[in-house]
């Protein structure tokens, strides 16, 4: 029997087809493995995680019947499969449950969060093609659906070219108007019909509606159940953790919006006067999932897949949602989806000819329904650049350019530059992950 020098757990049986090959490994010094401490990532020194490895090694054997029990006896939470590459990683994919919201069924269990000008329909098809379980559109008025105008509208068409249902979010104060509004946009083809209470935008906060509802905990209620009386489809809620950080009431708010009828709830671990700023506190998504016994989907500060693991791990949420960090950035929510079974969009690992063809044909979409909007189109050049080399460099260079045409003509020369300098993809998009070919 061999122990492991670094950790001295646990013996390596010698018997054990897949610990003879994982011992190699463990049992030398890589500085330069050791440096990748993250989720999903084994090292032969820094991994937290040794004793359930261990565990995991200890109960392998080659006979598949042993295999497959020894990864549902796992201390590691939630594995699925585990697969040797070449010396000192192994990539750990998760066993991630669908969320079931109502009658729904939602895999993966990641979602688009709404966001006021960014997810109009063809940002939604973009990222509904990379793995994302549900897209969510801009927030809209219900007095606009109630008028019958047709900005409001176009916020919430359906798109018949995603390749995922979508969420239509409202916003308003009146149970009445919410309902109805709540049951026209149902007709109009919605999956799911969710409130918003927590925007903390002044414009909105004036109107008694978004993250305002946080303070009058009664009309949140009643908003729900109008809703709840008026369709068929699933009713959700978008929440922040409250007010101010004198709030504490969550947990009473959520049983009560559940006790209405809402079918799961969203959580953005900020309060509304926080707005964005600071760090999100994944401790009241915790205590509001052990306190109730519908859905929450975890949001805030979730930038990587790492991250992503790590608010399931750490608070226990049915799903991830995912906001400003999927801005220009699909291939993060890909990455995530991977990591936890889903396979789509090829299969394969994406790099600069997809970032191209990705840009050109949202940009190219945009342009044929916008033409005159140059200002949002850089502005959707300017987020997918985040992250990769030269960036600053590119951003200036298209500061003060207003043909469209000339401007995809100066992001394609960019990429070429970064092309001839052998620098790879994956690793500027979303950091600190290892991709493993398949």
């Amino acid at each position: 029997m061999r122990r492991c020098r670094n950790c001295s757990v646990r013996p390596l049986p010698e018997d054990c087809a897949w610990g003879a090959v994982l011992s190699v490994p463990l049992l030398s010094t890589n500085r330069e493995v050791a440096k990748m401490d993250q989720p999903g990532v084994l090292c032969s020194s820094g991994w937290r995680r040794r004793r359930a490895f261990h565990s995991l090694v200890e109960h392998i054997r080659a006979e598949d019947r042993g295999f497959r029990s020894a990864l549902e006896a796992c201390p590691v939470v939630a594995v699925r499969r585990c697969r040797v590459t070449h010396g000192n990683q192994m990539k750990i994919e998760r066993k991630v449950p669908p969320l079931r919201i109502g009658n729904a069924c939602i895999f993966p269990p990641l979602v688009l969060a709404p966001m006021a000008g960014v997810t109009d329909m063809l940002y939604r098809r973009v990222m509904s093609r990379y793995g994302v379980g549900l897209v969510t559109t801009e927030m809209v008025s219900v007095q606009g659906i109630l008028r019958d105008q047709r900005p409001s509208w176009d916020l919430c068409a359906p798109d018949p070219l995603s390749q995922v249902p979508t969420a239509v979010q409202l916003f308003g104060r009146d149970a009445a108007g919410m309902a109805e509004a709540a049951r026209r946009v149902e007709a109009g083809g919605a999956f799911l019909v969710d409130i918003n209470a927590g925007c903390p935008v002044k414009k909105v906060v004036r109107q008694g509606a978004g993250a305002s509802l946080l303070k009058t905990p009664d009309v949140l209620a009643g908003i729900v159940d109008e809703v709840r009386r008026a369709v068929k489809i699933p009713v959700t809620v978008k929440l922040r953790v409250g007010w101010d950080h004198r709030s504490t009431g969550m947990i009473d708010l959520v049983r009560m919006l559940a006790s209405a009828g809402a079918d799961a709830v969203s959580i953005h671990g900020r309060t509304a006067v926080q707005m964005y700023s600071g760090r999100a506190d994944w401790s009241w998504i915790r205590r509001v999932k052990d306190a109730v016994g519908i859905p929450v989907i975890g949001n805030g500060d979730v930038t990587s897949p790492s991250h992503a693991d790590r608010m399931i791990e750490e608070t226990g949420c049915d799903a991830v949602m995912i906001g400003r960090a999927s801005q220009g950035n699909p291939w993060l929510l890909g990455a995530i989806a991977s990591r936890w079974g889903y396979v789509g969009n090829g299969g394969g690992m994406p790099g600069w000819r997809d970032f191209v063809d990705t840009v050109h044909e949202h940009i190219g979409a945009f342009i044929e329904r916008k033409p005159r909007a140059v200002g949002h189109l850089r502005k959707l050049l300017i987020w997918y650049s985040k992250g990769c080399p030269n960036s600053t460099d590119f951003r200036y260079r298209i500061s003060r350019v207003e043909e469209p045409g000339r401007l995809l003509g100066m992001f394609d020369e960019w990429v070429e530059e970064l092309m001839e300098k052998d620098v790879e993809f994956l690793p500027c998009k979303v950091p600190g992950i290892e991709y493993l070919n398949n």
